[in-house]
């Protein structure tokens, strides 16, 4: 074989390689991966350290961050992490709760009407979170607890362009045997390629 020759076949590996790499099989899979924020305002029930939470410190304001991929074109799989703000006792300032970070993985069923750009979802998953409170009592005094549970969610987005919309959900975040936490969530989604249930 001749110099011109390995030459020629050297360039037609090249090519190949780098049209494989901008090839639509490629694409497809960065157009799976999505972020979003999301403020979500939870409530929570149940006991910490086997002491019933005080229901005045029951409300929460969070940050969640999520980040998914899909699969296939109608399910996903999702992670969200978040924290929250304090939340203060109505009759004390010096009172306090807090849900100090939260963290769960989720599959998820996209449900889309793909000519009007709004995606119904359906997710379940598991949950952790960290929850302190002040009680008040003197006896009990601040209660802390780690819990861990079952979550489930539904949620819908409405896209006003091809790759970012706003999203709505209703969350059961955490469902343990004495202890939960729901609430809902809205905030902003973006996907790095046009999602795939839109296609």
């Amino acid at each position: 074989m001749t110099m011109p020759q390995l030459r020629k076949i050297k360039a037609l590996i090249l090519s190949s390689v780098l049209l494989a790499g901008s090839s639509p099989a490629i694409a497809d899979i960065a157009s799976g991966n999505y972020l979003g924020i999301s403020y979500y305002r939870q409530s929570v029930e149940g006991k910490l350290e086997g002491e019933n939470y005080p229901s005045d410190l029951n409300k929460f304001d969070s940050v969640h961050v999520r980040y998914g991929f899909f699969l296939a074109s109608f399910l996903a799989v999702e992670f969200h992490g978040g924290t929250s703000f304090p939340s203060y006792a109505s009759n004390s300032s010096s009172r306090t709760a807090s849900n100090s970070y939260i963290g769960a993985a989720f599959g998820r069923l996209n449900l889309p009407f793909p000519h009007k750009q709004i995606n119904l979802y359906l997710l379940g998953g598991v949950a952790t979170g960290d929850y302190t409170a002040d009680t008040g009592s003197t006896n009990v005094g601040v209660i802390s607890e780690t819990k861990t549970g079952t979550s489930a969610g539904i949620g819908v987005e409405v896209y006003s362009s091809k790759t970012t919309g706003m999203s709505f959900e209703y969350f059961r975040y955490i469902q343990a045997t004495d202890f939960r936490s729901d609430g809902v969530a809205v905030g902003i989604v973006h996907h790095f390629s046009f999602p795939k249930f839109f296609y």
